[in-house]
């Protein structure tokens, strides 16, 4: 998000698209570590890699297949998100 936000402001915009994502159950949720912990779902992991992307407020969003793998509900909801920064 780069330095001309503050934290509070960066901490807003993460805390919305949790929201927009469905993510709140997940948020603190470890990744990474094989055999010791569940981690997330691969439909979480699909809305997350796109959550990242989202926050940075990028001038060109690459989307290749953002919503496949999810169910109709989710890939609505990012279709949304995607008309909505357009």
């Amino acid at each position: 998000m780069g330095t001309c936000y503050t934290y509070e402001e960066k901490m807003k915009k993460v805390d919305e698209v949790i929201k927009e994502m469905n993510l709140t159950e997940c948020q603190n949720t470890l990744i990474g570590i094989p055999n010791r912990t569940k981690g997330i779902s691969v439909g979480e992991k699909k809305r997350l890699s796109f959550a990242t992307e989202v926050l940075t407020n990028p001038s060109i969003l690459y989307c290749d297949e953002p919503t496949s793998g999810l169910d109709a509900f989710m890939a609505s909801q990012v279709v949304l998100l995607i008309y909505i920064l357009l």
